[in-house]
């Protein structure tokens, strides 16, 4: 749950990006991508798709900043599914851990 909500901020903070030029750079890419593919990994086995995805999409954003791939329309779309698929697990109710 706390994995969905962080990858949110990072979904709304991707979009923002997409928008303003200046924090388009290649740190901006890796570090997110880093923070987004270890947050939705690390909760992989207590997660779904949704998490699967944002860890993908992760992945993706730090493979664009190490490649250059800085086209507004990456940040935005990447936003965009990282917002509702961090929405989607963040009102997910999570399941009680099996000891």
């Amino acid at each position: 749950m706390w994995a969905g909500w962080i990858n949110l901020v990072i979904g709304v903070w991707t979009l923002i990006s997409g928008f303003i030029h200046s924090v388009q750079g290649t740190v901006n890419l890796i570090i997110v991508g880093i923070i987004l593919a270890v947050i939705s990994f690390a909760t992989g086995a207590r997660s779904t798709w949704q998490g699967i995805l944002c860890g993908i999409l992760g992945i993706w954003l730090l493979v664009a900043g190490i490649i250059g791939v800085h086209a507004s329309v990456n940040f935005i779309i990447v936003g965009i599914l990282t917002v509702v698929f961090g929405i989607s697990l963040g009102v997910k109710k999570t399941e009680p851990q099996q000891p």
